[in-house]
């Protein structure tokens, strides 16, 4: 049989047991996040170097083949070249776009994931505390009767209500502090897009006007994903459903 004070202190033990193993797998996840936010960021700024690079390359082309040519045709052939780099500007930012969408829908799918692992977690340590509870609880009616048994009886149901309602409460609180974490990822990869469509769109504004410049009509351009925002078709956790 187990004594009220042996009983707290094994429910203490358990509870900070199971708080530090929920704390120690939010550690870990958010330096996954972490690491992996640094190489995708680092991916993102190889390739637009590679890109401008090859700008470069084909810049130093086009000088030489405009004195091969001389004046004539030199209209045609600037337009052709500002042409090729509206279109290499465009697909750089689709990519671009493509990859912090694929990112962020990641990570929100990585925290639905971690979500119900919580949850799961909980449950089973509610499940031990009460099988601790009911194991006392037949030890004591076993020993006492008549008023004795009410009391006891009365006591456990009130132990069971206040550990559900901090097993609630705590739940909760980490509930909150995993949503406000992984919105402050989908806030700074939004951040990162907003920056990327500033200094694309005024390239290829400067694009446009170099091809009217040399007397041509810059193509029609189509609004990228990054401009019409990330969250379309980007599940959240709310909307799936699976949210414990």
């Amino acid at each position: 049989t187990l004594s009220k004070g042996d009983f707290k202190k094994k429910s203490s033990a358990a509870l900070e047991a199971f708080e530090a193993g929920v704390k120690q797998r939010q550690e870990a996840f958010k330096k996954e996040l972490d690491d992996d936010r640094a190489y995708q960021l680092k991916i993102v700024e190889m390739r637009n170097e590679k890109r401008s690079q090859e700008l470069g390359a084909k810049q130093e082309e086009e000088l030489r083949q405009v004195r091969e040519k001389g004046e004539e045709g030199r209209i045609a052939l600037l337009l052709e070249l500002e042409m090729m780099r509206h279109a290499l500007l465009e697909r750089q930012q689709r990519k671009t776009a493509e990859l912090v969408r694929e990112q962020v829908k990641r990570k929100r799918e990585q925290r639905v994931a971690m979500a119900k692992e919580t949850k799961e977690l909980f449950e089973q340590h509610a499940a031990e505390l009460k099988d601790l509870m009911l194991k006392q609880h037949a030890d004591q009616e076993a020993l006492t009767t008549g008023d004795a048994l009410a009391a006891a009886k009365e006591s456990h149901a009130a132990a069971v209500l206040e550990l559900e309602a901090k097993q609630e409460a705590r739940r909760a609180e980490l509930d909150a502090a995993a949503a406000k974490e992984i919105q402050e990822l989908v806030e700074q990869y939004e951040r990162l897009a907003s920056t990327i469509v500033k200094n694309q769109k005024e390239e290829l504004d400067r694009a446009d006007a170099r091809v009217v410049g040399a007397g041509g009509t810059p193509p029609a351009r189509k609004p990228t994903v990054l401009e019409n925002g990330l969250d379309d078709e980007v599940p959240n956790a709310e909307s799936t459903g699976e949210w414990p």
